[in-house]
């Protein structure tokens, strides 16, 4: 079934020709394993193990999710580590360093603002031992920083990222606009409206991670600094981060098309559930499911994956902003 969706591509435009993704790079049979194990087999298993025993192993939610930061911290850098080993003069030039040293990066931001909420008055709740609304979207801020400065070293060091969607934009403007478009219209349907239906039917809530994105929305204090903030993290530099590390990265250091696109699936819903919130992973994996395809539908031009990702947030936000 994945070799004929991958034999199904885009024609040739002059941006491939030129700046054209290296689907190949590497051996999928050790590289693509060394991904494989270390982002999303040992870290699935892991989320998965604490959530189904979670009341025999007496733990709460923070603490797993204090378990699931830790052990996929640890899994990524050996992987790492062992890529690095394999291929030192290609690891950070390829796109591939980013999928491995973003977690550590993130580590660091959480501590950051985690001390920060302790000092700064009015961004953590003593009484109720929560974040604050104000403290809800100072994370949001410490996160968006550490997105885009990722993003810049990617944009810096990926060999042709930059040029590949620079030349997009600039010569392929009909053909983006009308894959956007679609793709973003198949996946609103089924991965938003009919998982809705289903969801309702199944009785099953909104994940963590959509609950925690609102929260600051039912604060009339927070509410419109918030929707400014929302707005340049859910839909420009997320999507964009997200992309570079779920597609672009992965399809390089997989070395197949078909496992890349699994791979990628797995580890976009892994991304969107690291507080232990397994249950609603589906939604996730119906996104990185279309994401992924749109990836390699497009012969690997994150610039097309990208502003799926983007305008699908986009819609996703403003259908959010007038409910809540």
């Amino acid at each position: 079934m994945f070799k004929k969706i991958t034999n199904f591509q885009l024609k040739s435009t002059n941006v491939d020709e030129k700046y054209g993704f290296d689907f190949y790079k590497y051996n999928a049979k050790v590289e693509g394993i060394i991904v494989l194990l270390s982002i999303v087999i040992l870290p699935l298993i892991t989320l998965i193990f604490l959530n189904v025993f979670k009341k025999q192993l007496n733990i709460n939610e923070e603490q797993i999710q204090l378990i699931i930061s830790v052990s996929s911290l640890f899994f990524s850098t050996i992987g790492g580590l062992i890529f690095w080993k394999l291929h030192p003069t290609t690891f950070f030039k390829s796109g591939v360093g980013i999928l491995f040293i973003y977690p550590i990066a993130f580590l660091i931001m959480g501590i950051f603002s985690s001390i920060c909420a302790q000092i700064i008055p009015g961004l953590f709740d003593k009484e109720s031992k929560k974040i604050t609304a104000w403290g809800s979207v100072f994370q949001t801020f410490i996160q968006l920083i550490a997105e885009i400065v990722l993003i810049i070293y990617a944009f810096l060091k990926i060999d042709d990222l930059k040029q590949r969607v620079k030349l997009t934009l600039k010569e392929n403007k009909k053909q983006l606009i009308i894959v956007v478009v679609v793709f973003t219209v198949v996946m609103f349907l089924l991965g938003n409206v009919l998982y809705g239906i289903i969801a309702n039917k199944l009785g099953l809530g909104q994940s963590e991670n959509q609950q925690n994105l609102i929260e600051p929305l039912k604060d009339k204090q927070t509410k419109v600094i918030y929707i400014i903030l929302l707005l340049v993290f859910t839909v420009c530099a997320a999507p964009l981060f997200e992309e570079i590390i779920a597609r672009n990265a992965i399809f390089t250091a997989v070395g197949s098309r078909w496992l890349s696109i699994v791979i990628s699936m797995l580890f976009f819903g892994i991304m969107h559930v690291g507080s232990g919130d397994i249950w609603n992973i589906t939604p996730y994996l119906l996104g990185g499911l279309f994401l992924s395809l749109a990836f390699d539908f497009t012969r690997g031009n994150i610039t097309y994956s990208w502003l799926i990702h983007s305008t699908y947030n986009l819609i996703s936000l403003i259908i959010t902003i007038s409910t809540n």
